[in-house]
């Protein structure tokens, strides 16, 4: 009796459709996930790259929320900044208006209880402003080290400057004499000089803060790009493939039914 097990022509076609019937199962997970590689053996080699990229992908993604908070930390000081040079204008017109030999001992008075006010605003703006906690403008900002990108070493450091009365020399200036007050304008005059330049040295942050994020989501465009190209399935390559399964699958089968009504023939001879 001849066994079906035996037949070299009915192991072969079992075998081939097997791996037919295993490419179709493939060719639905690929549809299903929208990916062309999904694991090893799709491809060691690219699933290795695809991980490389999506760890620089989400890497980007990371730096660019970091520079986020930067944005929101400069900005907040740079409004504080402006606050601040505000109040250093009016302590100007008070002082020169203390400096004027006409006025009455009294309004020079009340001119050095204003000047005392403002100062002492200036220094609640100083040690108030503050993003997620930390405080910004009284000294404390320093050496911040930010991580702007998804590799070791892509780091910005950020300091600000201190604009307490005591750090910009007018803690103690007295307009409660003429000559007072106009030592007070120098003083003054010094003080808005170092405000005028810590905003400038917020507003160089910035600029290179947005550059760096430009470039990194130019980078993470093009980084994307590249996965999409390996990762991706291209439905229409892959719609062609399962076609030309489907079609060897079928022509398998035939010949399978084939292999079988000749073995059934040949069992009814013996009989």
């Amino acid at each position: 009796m001849v066994s079906f097990n035996t037949s070299s022509g009915f192991l072969s076609t079992l075998g081939s459709l097997s791996r037919i019937s295993y490419n179709i199962s493939d060719l639905y997970n690929k549809f299903s996930s929208g990916k062309a590689v999904n694991t090893g053996r799709d491809s060691p080699v690219l699933l290795s790259r695809i991980g490389e990229f999506t760890a620089s992908i989400n890497g980007y993604g990371v730096a660019n929320s970091n520079i986020s908070s930067v944005n929101g930390v400069l900005n907040t000081a740079n409004g504080g900044l402006t606050q601040m040079m505000t109040t250093l204008q009016d302590l100007r017109a008070t002082a020169v208006q203390a400096a004027d030999g006409t006025i009455s001992s009294g309004a020079r008075a009340a001119l050095s209880t204003q000047a005392g006010d403002l100062m002492s605003s200036m220094d609640q703006l100083a040690n108030g402003v503050n993003f997620n906690g930390e405080t910004l403008l009284n000294g404390a900002y320093v050496n911040k080290s930010i991580q702007i990108g998804p590799n070791e070493g892509d780091t910005v450091n950020i300091s600000l400057n201190d604009v307490r009365t005591s750090s910009l020399g007018i803690d103690s200036i007295d307009l409660s004499t003429q000559a007072g007050a106009g030592s007070a304008l120098t003083a003054i005059d010094n003080a808005i000089g170092e405000v005028t330049n810590a905003m400038a040295s917020v507003g160089s942050n910035m600029n290179r803060v947005d550059n760096i994020e430009a470039a990194n989501q130019t980078s993470l465009e093009n980084i994307t790009a590249a996965r999409s190209v390996i990762e991706d399935l291209d439905y229409s390559q892959g719609a062609s493939l399962m076609v030309q399964n489907q079609i060897k699958q079928k022509a398998g089968i035939m010949v399978l039914k084939k292999i079988l009504e000749v073995e059934k023939a040949k069992i009814s001879l013996l009989v």
